[in-house]
């Protein structure tokens, strides 16, 4: 009889950074943007920059920071996604 064993998924393996983009705290944001970490959680708080809320830190993904700023450059209206948790 052959028995085949079923390792548990692990988090953080390299599969899993195919599929999840790492999210930058605020202080990564604000040197990705090269600005005061303080302006990036104004932004958060006024839902000016595309954010998640975690508890009672903010969370950014460079992917979408990046296409904040280039539709800033292009001069259009940015589209600021939902925020997920915490109070809108």
């Amino acid at each position: 009889m052959s028995h085949s064993i079923v390792l548990p998924h692990v988090w953080g393996s390299a599969a899993d950074e195919s599929l999840f983009e790492r999210l930058l705290t605020a202080e990564e944001a604000a040197t990705h943007l090269k600005i005061h970490t303080k302006t990036i959680q104004r932004f958060a708080r006024a839902r000016t920059v595309p954010c998640i809320r975690m508890g009672k830190y903010w969370r950014f993904r460079l992917s979408a920071l990046d296409l904040w700023v280039r539709s800033l450059e292009n001069g259009l209206q940015p589209a600021v996604p939902q925020v997920f948790g915490g109070k809108p």
